[in-house]
């Protein structure tokens, strides 16, 4: 099965001293969501607070700031986000490689080992709603 890129609506909401809202339409399997922010007055990765992941109104990811999750992807090899003086790129993934693990197991009298992930991508398929919020 090949991964499809399905573009995104913009953020709703995105003004100083609020919560901006991402509305992600339920349906696909996501990998990953990749945002672009850019402000004309300079942008900073101190800008952007809490960012959580939110499905059927759980908590499904949360980062504390911008800064926490572009060290996460960096320490995982995860793509690389860029960070300019008036704009940021970054990603927020679902599928957490880190994440993969080996189990012993006995099949037919025989041992095996499975390996599995824990996280392997978001599937949205029976998913009331599912948006992604920032603190700006």
């Amino acid at each position: 099965m090949s991964r499809k890129i399905v573009l995104l609506p913009s953020l709703s909401r995105v003004q100083p001293g609020s919560k901006a809202t991402l509305e992600i339409p339920t349906g696909p399997t996501y990998f990953s969501v990749l945002f672009t922010i850019s402000a004309a007055a300079g942008l900073d990765v101190t800008d952007i607070g809490r960012i959580s992941a939110i499905i059927n109104g759980n908590v499904a990811q949360e980062y504390t700031n911008l800064q926490r999750l572009v060290d996460l992807n960096a320490y995982y090899d995860r793509d690389s986000d860029t960070i300019a003086a008036t704009s940021i790129t970054f990603a927020l993934h679902f599928f957490r490689g880190e994440l993969l693990s080996a189990q012993r197991m006995t099949y037919n009298g025989q041992p095996v080992v499975v390996d599995y992930r824990r996280m392997p991508r978001i599937g949205t398929q029976d998913v009331a709603s599912f948006h992604i919020e920032m603190d700006i």
